[in-house]
């Protein structure tokens, strides 16, 4: 067994991890739709080893990735059916959080399809956290807007990096983060060439913020959230609906899909409303540190 690590990964490793992914997926009943993300740069720090790759007799057998925007390390693994039980997801788990022991938790994520992941749980005695939805939509008329009394029209404005003052503050309120976690995911954004943050502002006050992504033919929503004081009123809904505008207008050629979580039930069933319907859901597993 051999493990080696990587910040990169060129493409003759991407293939192979592709191909074990692959195999893995079509291992399950029914089949897993996972894509593991092998680009280091969302992490905070980018040039850090985050992804693992174990051989057996120079087979690639093993893939780890460990995703780690602030303070939290988010896991994903797999190992190819014909050394599973053999010991290594675990001397890769090892290594990784060894590398990482820096990071205040690490969580496992999970696809709840998978026939494997309770048995894995239960041994690492692992407590689930949340889950993620990545949505996809397919089409529905808008539903009827039902803005409720002190509603007014919600512009969308692009932030950029001189107006870190006042988004990491929003976003870390908004999405329950550290304000150092949420000022190096706001500086990320805004340095994407392919991601797009937006201010969303009611006459001169700001109410919330809405994010896409786009990559390979696809168009991803993000990060849409309205102050808690301020919910309920259809601003969430009107900031939605201008995002799905943009899309029908600039991008109509890609796929629009959007991640969510269970955290926010009430966007999740807003995005159901408008025609999205969950593709994968990923649960979240806090390990033992």
């Amino acid at each position: 067994m051999v493990i080696k690590s990587f910040h990169n990964i060129d493409e003759s490793q991407e293939e192979q991890i592709r191909e074990l992914e692959e195999i893995c997926n079509l291992a399950e009943k029914p089949f897993l739709q996972s894509y593991v993300y092998l680009d280091s740069k969302a992490n905070a720090e980018p040039d850090r080893d985050c992804f693992y790759l174990l051989y057996e007799d120079n087979e690639l057998v093993g893939f780890l990735s460990i995703f780690a925007p602030g303070e939290e390390g988010e896991i994903t693994a797999f190992i190819h059916p014909t050394y599973r039980r053999k010991g290594f997801f675990t001397a890769l788990l090892k290594r990784v959080t060894f590398d990482w022991d820096d990071l205040k938790s690490f969580s496992l994520v999970t696809q709840p399809a998978s026939t494997s992941v309770p048995a894995v749980v239960k041994k690492l005695k692992a407590d689930y956290l949340f889950s993620e939805y990545m949505m996809t939509f397919h089409g529905k008329t808008f539903p009827r807007m039902k803005n409720k009394k002190g509603f007014q029209p919600v512009t969308l404005i692009k932030a950029k990096d001189a107006d870190a003052e006042k988004a990491v503050p929003l976003l870390a309120s908004l999405f329950h983060m550290e304000l150092e976690d949420a000022e190096g995911w706001f500086f990320r954004l805004c340095e994407s060439p392919d991601t797009t943050v937006y201010f969303a502002k009611a006459g001169n006050a700001v109410v919330g913020t809405g994010c896409f992504t786009i990559e390979e033919e696809r168009m991803t929503l993000f990060a849409i959230g309205v102050k808690k004081a301020l919910r309920g009123r259809g601003y969430g809904q009107d900031i939605l609906h201008q995002l799905i505008e943009q899309w029908e207008q600039a991008y109509h050629s890609t796929d629009l899909s959007a991640e969510l979580d269970s955290e926010h039930p009430e966007a999740v069933s807003l995005f159901k409303k408008y025609g999205f319907e969950t593709e994968i859901q990923f649960d979240y597993f806090r390990l033992p540190k």
